[in-house]
Parts: C-alpha cells; structure tokens; sequence
C-alpha cells in the first residue's frame, strides 16, 4: 500500500513495510503484481533473470524480489479477490 505525504509543499510517496517472519515485507500495489503476472504468464523471460524482469515491467529491484519472495500472498491479495 502506498499512502502519500506531504511535507515543506512537496508530495512523496511512502511505501509502507511489513516484518513477516523475520523479512521485511513491502506492499506491493495491485498494479505492480499485475505487471510481474503479466510478465510471468506471457512466457517472455525466466522470472529469476531479475534485471530483465525490472526492464520490462518498469518495477524496482526490490520489487521484484519481494513479489518472487511473496508470490502466493500477492495471489492470494490480487487475483483471488478478482
């Protein structure tokens, strides 16, 4: 989830953090997972080529490793709510 301050007339986006079992676990947007899922079901790329993944999905680094860490919790969030 990202929730938006704002501070000295200037908006920045904070992404909040969550410790699950000793990983600290970001929120990733629906948005973002559906990104990675598109990416995953086309069959384009090896999803553990991480920089390809970034590349063609626009997501960070540490995006993607928490989606691929988090995978069946994003699922579970996003697409089973569909």
């Amino acid at each position: 989830m990202k929730d938006t301050e704002e501070g000295n007339g200037i908006v920045v986006n904070v992404v909040k953090t969550y410790i699950v079992m000793g990983y600290m676990r970001m929120s990733i947007s629906k948005e973002s997972f559906l990104k990675y899922e598109e990416l995953r079901l086309s069959g384009a790329t090896n999803m553990f080529a991480v920089n390809i993944v970034m590349k063609a999905t626009g997501l960070t680094k540490e995006e993607v490793i928490d989606i691929m860490k988090n995978y069946t919790k994003y699922c579970d969030m996003y697409l089973h709510s569909l």
